[in-house]
């Protein structure tokens, strides 16, 4: 038999107990089990069809000698044929259920009950003439289907570099039925490009998720100048290791002078003595902490036995929210034979 079929046999050995009490202890138990797996193999063997005649010559002479005699009879009581389609149905509602997708069939699952979704304003761009902070209102659009069971919509906004949560609100009734609105406010320094996250959904009374709306959106305000890249340290020699790992630290300091929270990433490249770059992309310098303040950040790589002597040209660089990038700073790093 197929793996399939092996629950099925267990399944079909209880239920011939069951069968047992239908002929009220009259048949054979161990026959009817039999018979029972019989009927599983023909549904499951490649020999269908064979195993198919098997089970009907075994049926047709376990109703006819349920007692084990050997005497012939072509005569088939009505018990005799409700025995034969109780046999045969069972296996085939047991290789039905099979099919059916695991878990509980009452499981709620998200429904698609809001739609056509607006944000307004998009993107801002604060410009160069404001300063201190600046307050930015935003509206939102979004149809509900009243009749789904959910209840009213909200929505939430995150900060999309910390993805701290700012705020949350509800929706409201417009004029044109089930159309609603929200609204809320953010309050930027105007020299600082700060990026955010909205969410809108509904919830059901069992606290299942409607369909969810995302919108990405930014204010740009007006920085002073680019980052800074103030150092790049790390050792300028290495010796391959005989055995184990050895680490090598990158570290370099990176200041914004509108701020730190304007520091986009931290990029790191090594170039082998062909011109290739080492890993196919920048490698992440990450922050050394979570402090807003923070301006150290570093990578620390592993070389084994296995690498080979070679001199990397290195370099490093940052990149603001706006896209500007810092001064680049060059060195190499050599690794040596053991």
């Amino acid at each position: 038999t197929t793996p399939q079929g092996l629950p099925n046999i267990r399944r079909l050995r209880f239920c011939s107990k069951l069968a047992y009490w239908y002929f009220q202890k009259g048949t054979n138990c161990r026959i009817l089990s039999f018979i029972l797996e019989r009927c599983l193999k023909a549904l499951f063997s490649t020999s269908f069809i064979l195993n198919f005649l098997k089970l009907t010559h075994s049926l047709y002479y376990f109703m006819n000698h349920p007692s084990g005699s050997l005497k012939k009879s072509h005569r088939f009581s009505s018990r005799g044929i409700t025995g034969i389609l109780l046999v045969c149905l069972l296996p085939i509602l047991f290789v039905t259920s099979c099919d059916d997708p695991p878990g509980s069939t009452g499981i709620e699952t998200s429904k698609n009950i809001l739609s056509d979704f607006s944000m307004t304003p998009g993107d801002v761009d604060l410009g160069n003439d404001i300063t201190g902070e600046e307050t930015i209102n935003y509206e939102l659009l979004v149809t509900f289907d009243q009749n789904s069971g959910y209840n009213t919509p909200v929505f939430t906004v995150f900060d999309a570099n910390t993805t701290e949560e700012i705020l949350q609100g509800d929706f409201t009734e417009t004029a044109v039925s089930g159309r609603l609105q929200g609204n809320f406010s953010i309050t930027v320094p105007a020299n600082q490009v700060s990026e955010f996250r909205v969410y809108v959904f509904s919830r059901s009374e069992s606290g299942t998720i409607s369909n969810t709306f995302r919108r990405n959106f930014r204010i740009s305000g007006a920085l002073s100048g680019p980052p800074v890249m103030e150092y790049l340290d790390h050792s300028a020699s290495v010796p391959i290791p005989q055995t184990g790992t050895t680490p090598i630290r990158f570290e370099s300091s990176v200041i914004h002078p509108d701020g730190q929270a304007n520091i986009e990433e931290v990029l790191l490249e090594l170039y082998d003595s062909n011109g290739v770059l080492l890993g196919g992309q920048p490698f992440t310098m990450d922050p050394e902490s979570d402090d807003p303040g923070n301006n150290i950040f570093s990578r620390t790589f592993q070389i084994n036995p296995q690498n080979q002597p070679e001199t990397y040209d290195v370099w490093g660089y940052a990149i603001d929210r706006a896209g500007v990038s810092s001064d680049t700073l060059f060195s190499t790093i050599t690794f040596t034979a053991p």
